[in-house]
């Protein structure tokens, strides 16, 4: 008996039908993969099998998790646990303090994969003497014992990542879901992952699992694709469905790197008068232009942003750290950095998980600040209130991701890029208003624009928050995973328009654990070990 199937099962959510006939058998020990386009349906897929959503016709899926199939989830679900972005947003945002005043949760690594447990992200009883193993055999599958007193809000995305994968494998389930799992895992991480999760599978664990990316997917599962309302196995010559999703095509998949925007490491100098973003004469600047995020140049491009050249400081440096460490709820993430951004230069940051990467793009940002002892110049000034940062300086990130979940529309998302914080804007002006139709149609989101924020797939989240970015013409934009959930079609418009807009100005800095999300004109590298500059190479 299969552990579930679906046979001709319907979703409709919010009036709109996902899937008109699907048909799926899930059997005992035979892990799948799917992969799909952004708003195929991968994670509703799996919301399904899980049973968060309900089919149109209950009768048309079966659970054999008994001794009798049954259609109802209720006993099913404790033999299921589902591991997502959404589940991980969640978690963030219960440490998060409320905005009067009040102490968000504040769990360890150990307390968090002990509410495995009992089916609740907050721990509301202490575990009997035989949980408390239960939860450190699974700190120490995922390899989490020397991190199983840190708070979850001082650890890295993909520790926290590692963490909630315990937490889901605490109980024993039959069967584990998961949401593009190894998101934000370095390929060390990844590959402890894929092994202590197929000796899991063997054992007669039943994993599926949905990514974007293929190298994100273990070997040893079979593959399938969502498409146009159906999912298809996948043929040992590639899909037998087009992989495509419901919607109009995201962006054009033409290439987006060319050679000609490559400078190799030590030929910078060589460059200077060439038609690339690291040139030195001066642009005529469209003023209107730039609030649409789009320069206009009629001369060569400039190694300047536009919107900064006044002032001999603000000339010179994007930033300046000295003597920085951050710590976090007294953890030191940060420590002892020393280091000059200089105009012209596009950086991309390396480290394994835990190494700062996030914490060093929060502080560029303007969303956390030095210890005392340490100073930090943007745009050539210091001590100037965050406010003012946030046009000028774009951070995207999955911890912003997480924290973004007003009430919000698509639309009303993206136009809070003119204000602080994640609000609903105010009045804006003509030329605001057009920048933000601007951004609905170029990432392709003027059919999403009245949908909720909150209730869209992560990738076509992530696609808003990059336009949000985008919106205010900033000068420096910080990218932190920013492709992670994205389908290649996404991932190759975002770099045209990354490029597009380093020719004309703004300066990027990239953190990946994915060599090729760091575009080819990137001119200088960070490698962070434990909070240190391990290794800083430009030109």
């Amino acid at each position: 008996m299969a552990l579930i199937e679906l046979k001709a099962a319907q979703v409709v959510l919010e009036g709109r039908p996902i899937f008109q006939s699907l048909d799926f058998v899930l059997q005992s020990s035979q892990s799948v993969s799917v992969t799909g386009a952004n708003g195929a349906g991968k994670t509703t897929f799996l919301r399904l099998l899980g049973g968060d959503l309900w089919p149109v016709d209950a009768e048309s899926r079966c659970y054999g998790f008994g001794d009798k199939p049954t259609w109802s989830p209720l006993r099913a679900r404790e033999q299921i646990a589902f591991v997502s972005p959404l589940a991980q947003e969640r978690v963030v945002r219960l440490a998060q303090d409320g905005a009067d005043g009040e102490r968000g949760a504040r769990l360890s690594a150990r307390e968090c994969v002990s509410t495995g447990l009992f089916d609740s992200f907050l721990l509301h009883q202490k575990p009997t003497t035989e949980q408390q193993k239960q939860v450190e055999r699974a700190l120490a599958r995922f390899s989490l014992n020397e991190l199983a007193g840190r708070e979850l809000q001082t650890l890295s995305q993909g520790q926290l990542r590692r963490v909630l994968l315990a937490r889901a494998l605490v109980k024993h389930p039959r069967v584990v879901l998961l949401d593009e799992a190894a998101s934000g895992l370095d390929t060390g991480a990844r590959d402890e992952l894929f092994i202590a999760l197929h000796s899991l599978s063997q054992s007669g664990v039943t994993f599926v699992f949905a990514s974007h990316r293929a190298e994100e997917l273990p070997a040893w599962t079979t593959r399938w694709t969502i498409g146009n309302g159906r999912i298809e196995r996948e043929s040992s010559g590639g899909t037998e469905a087009p992989l495509q999703a419901p919607s109009a095509p995201v962006a054009p998949s033409s290439p987006v790197r060319s050679a000609a925007f490559v400078i190799p490491r030590g030929h910078a100098e060589e460059s200077k008068n060439a038609d690339l973003p690291f040139s030195n004469e001066e642009p005529q600047v469209d003023s209107s232009a730039c609030l649409l995020g789009m320069t206009k140049a009629t001369g060569a491009t400039s190694n300047r942003s536009p919107a900064v050249t006044k002032g001999g400081d603000e000339r010179a440096l994007v930033f300046e750290l000295q003597n920085v460490s951050v710590f976090l709820d007294g953890t030191p993430i940060l420590r002892d950095l020393n280091w000059v951004w200089t105009r012209g230069a596009h950086w991309q940051i390396a480290g394994e998980n835990g190494s700062g990467k996030t914490t060093f793009l929060r502080l560029l940002g303007g969303e956390l600040s030095p210890a005392l002892g340490g100073e930090i110049k943007r745009l050539g000034q210091t001590n100037r209130p965050v406010w003012e940062w946030r046009r000028r300086i774009a951070l995207v990130s999955p911890l912003l991701q997480a924290r973004f979940h007003e009430a919000l529309s698509v639309r009303e998302a993206i136009a809070s890029g003119w204000e602080c914080g994640f609000v609903a804007p105010r009045e804006l002006s003509t030329d605001q208003q057009n920048a933000v139709e601007w951004a609905l149609d170029e990432w392709d989101l003027r059919h999403l624009q009245r949908r909720r924020f909150d209730r869209l797939s992560y990738g076509q989240t992530r696609r808003v928050l990059l336009a949000r970015a985008l919106v205010a013409s900033p000068e420096v934009v910080l990218l932190d995973e920013a492709l992670d959930g994205l389908d290649a079609a996404t991932r190759d418009f975002c770099f045209q328009k990354w490029e597009q807009l380093a020719r004309n100005g703004t300066h990027f800095a990239f953190a990946s654990h994915h060599a090729a999300d760091f575009p080819g004109w990137v001119n200088g590298e960070i490698r962070l070990e434990s909070g240190r500059m391990g290794a800083v190479s430009l030109g």
